[in-house]
């Protein structure tokens, strides 16, 4: 890696005191030191060399090349190196010998070497953009905070979670920007319009915005809180930028890494939170037909492992599918544009519920990712109906249920005692005293469309015997049937009062004996 003058001068800095002479840096030239020596006097300096040397060597009149350092060790600096064009580092005042200003700037290189070997490294293999962050701490004193373009953290420097002092700029918990640093993040976004680097508040924040195609994929961020903005940091992080959005670049387009920001999204939906412009773009990009998935572990099962392993588990089992832990259950969006049901998702479900033991609640289909908590609120209601109905099976449809929820939630809440009619009080007033049901003949009735031959046969009595208790029905509801409204009141409120209440007081009976 071939350094400048200032990232030489910064680092000589911290070991000794140094002066700086000549024009201003504009680029990354220099390469490894040599040592001028008395047999090269007379030569000119070459281009792009870094030179170490004794002041007392240099010629009176030199001759450089463009790009030329020198590192001068000595008591006094001659005058035409104070003010000429060649760029020059004075080591003033102690006895330095000149083999340890060489080794030193070596060591200088080398530390250089070994970062950007890093960097490489793990671009070419992870992308991990926190392994990134990671290897610049001895580059960089001040924290560093990497964050895409949804305001969630990509990587942020040790330091952060170390010092009790740096505490607002730690992820929240949803491993976003914290409301309270988010004012200041969105003030830094609308004065910053371009993708170059920029410095606010009177250089105490350096932010640079990673742009690709005119699409914006996120933005690091150094607070600095240890120490002051140093002239060789500019170059040092336009080397690190050109890592960070390389590696942003593959975060958005590689697949696994296109699952991290589906996966986050469907987080956000679920979790309700607002999401970013940024974030409503990438939804828009996410096409084809979804399931929505629940699962919940059955009841006295224990695990060692952490929800997070068994999510990994999933994604890794299930092709084309996003799972993470929601509460105190799992939820997995599968791509079924992508996958086929029977062949590639129904079979590693089954396995999934066989080796985890648990229960699974599948959505309807969608395609409005997001409108997700819906799908998973289909997902919740499919287990919930599905336990409660007398099934052994561990895989709930909603759209088995669909008809059943539509009775669980038509009373809007209210009991449904506060919605009987005068007449079907009367009707269930003689069920309590009577051996005869009238409430589950006039319901077995309804579902019959009102035929009466097979409302006989089903209910094992003669028709004549029918007809008469259909009368009676008739006499306490005191109207009849032929009101299409009365007849689809009377059928929602029985089918709730008949098979909805007593499922769901099975239900509750089991949990109750399982849990003791």
């Amino acid at each position: 890696m071939r350094l400048n003058a200032h990232i030489l001068m910064d680092e000589l800095k911290k070991q000794y005191p140094v002066t700086y002479y000549g024009p201003e840096v504009t680029d990354m030239h220099l390469k490894r030191p040599e040592i001028y020596n008395i047999y090269q006097m007379g030569l000119s300096f070459q281009k792009n060399r870094t030179y170490c040397l004794p002041t007392d060597t240099l010629p009176d009149k030199p001759i450089a090349e463009p790009g030329t350092l020198l590192i001068c060790i000595g008591y006094e600096m001659p005058e035409q190196y104070r003010t000429g064009q060649i760029r020059c580092i004075w080591l003033r005042d102690d006895p330095i010998h000149i083999i340890e200003i060489f080794n030193t700037v070596q060591q200088i290189f080398d530390k250089f070497d070994d970062w950007e070997y890093q960097l490489q490294s793990i671009l070419n293999s992870t992308a991990s953009i926190q392994e990134m962050v990671d290897c610049c701490a001895d580059i960089f004193p001040n924290p560093i905070i990497v964050i895409d373009a949804s305001l969630r953290f990509l990587g942020y420097s040790g330091c952060i979670d170390a010092d009790p002092t740096l505490t607002l700029y730690r992820p929240g918990k949803d491993g976003k920007v914290q409301l309270g640093n988010l004012s200041r993040y969105l003030s830094f976004r609308d004065n910053h319009a371009g993708a170059g680097p920029m410095f606010f508040e009177d250089g105490q924040y350096y932010v640079w915005d990673v742009w690709l195609n005119d699409r914006y994929l996120g933005n690091m961020t150094i607070p600095y809180v240890y120490c002051k903005r140093k002239n060789s940091d500019h170059w040092l992080l336009l080397i690190l930028e050109q890592y960070i959005s390389q590696a942003l670049s593959k975060y958005i387009n590689n697949p696994e890494l296109r699952a991290n920001v589906l996966r986050n999204i469907f987080q956000d939906l679920l979790e309700e939170r607002p999401l970013s412009e940024e974030s409503t773009r990438l939804l828009s990009g996410f096409s084809g037909r979804y399931l929505c998935l629940k699962m919940d572990f059955q009841v006295h099962t224990e695990y060692s492992q952490p929800v997070s392993f068994y999510c990994s588990y999933i994604e890794n089992t299930v092709p084309h599918s996003v799972c993470f832990a929601y509460h105190s259950s799992m939820a997995a969006f599968v791509d079924m544009s992508e996958a086929v049901w029977e062949t590639d998702v129904l079979p590693s479900l089954r396995r999934i519920a066989e080796e985890l033991r648990v229960c699974v609640g599948i959505s309807n289909p969608f395609g409005n990712l997001s409108q997700a908590k819906y799908y998973y609120q289909q997902a919740t209601s499919a287990i919930k109906l599905g336990m409660s109905s007398p099934t052994s099976s561990n895989f709930f449809f909603f759209r088995d249920y669909m008809l059943s929820f539509l009775l669980q939630n038509a009373t809007g809440g209210l009991p449904i005692e506060s919605l009987y009619s005068d007449g079907l009080l009367r009707l269930l007033e003689h069920d309590a005293s009577s051996k005869v049901s009238f409430s589950e003949t006039l319901l077995i009735y309804l579902r019959n469309s009102m035929n009466i031959t097979k409302t006989a046969l089903d209910l094992r009595i003669h028709r004549s015997s029918f007809l008469e208790r259909l009368r009676n029905i008739e006499a306490l509801l005191g109207n009849d049937l032929d009101n299409p409204q009365q007849r689809l009141y009377l059928q929602i409120i029985l089918e709730r009062l008949l098979t909805i209440e007593p499922l769901s007081r099975q239900t509750l009976t089991k949990a109750e004996n399982k849990g003791k």
